[in-house]
């Protein structure tokens, strides 16, 4: 029997194709990075994150668009 795939798995897979960072990815191992993907929405003019904030995530646009300001800090 198949293992079941959450909702995250699933989305993962439908947009693999559009994303090519995950060009060489097998399905498989996109399944494994899937584990930890979290989908968010964001409103417009939302902040998603500061200049210089120290982060570990990674984000792809998957629909809409945003701006990117810099500025001196």
């Amino acid at each position: 029997p198949q293992k079941k795939l959450t909702n995250a798995q699933n989305s993962l897979l439908v947009i693999k194709n559009k994303i090519a960072f995950f060009d060489d990815f097998t399905n498989d191992e996109v399944l494994m990075l899937a584990k930890d993907v979290e989908f968010k929405k964001y409103k417009q003019g939302e902040i998603v994150f500061e200049q210089n904030e120290k982060s570990k995530e990674i984000y792809y646009i998957i629909n809409g668009s945003v701006q990117v300001l810099l500025g001196k800090m």
